[in-house]
């Protein structure tokens, strides 16, 4: 059974934010913050930079974003993996 996963916001002033930059979030934790925002109406900004998402954890995040409207912002550039069609 995969590892539970607790995907917490923090609040800012001006919007809630998830800063993930580089935090060794590989498929795995990005297709936990995509069955996340499936549900979440309340994030605005998610930072995924600088992390290993590959192609599973890619389509998991835009399969959330055909029906999240509250996330404004995604964060996605260079990640340290190769892509597969």
């Amino acid at each position: 059974a995969p590892p539970h996963i607790t995907v917490r916001a923090t609040y800012l002033p001006t919007s809630y934010l998830a800063r993930l930059a580089d935090a060794c979030v590989d498929d795995a934790l990005a297709e936990a913050w995509g069955a996340a925002l499936q549900t979440n109406c309340t994030l605005e900004r998610l930072n995924l930079e600088s992390n290993a998402v590959g192609t599973r954890g890619v389509r998991a995040l835009a399969a959330a974003l055909r029906v999240n409207r509250s996330l404004r912002e995604l964060k996605i550039c260079n990640q340290r993996v190769r892509y597969t069609p």
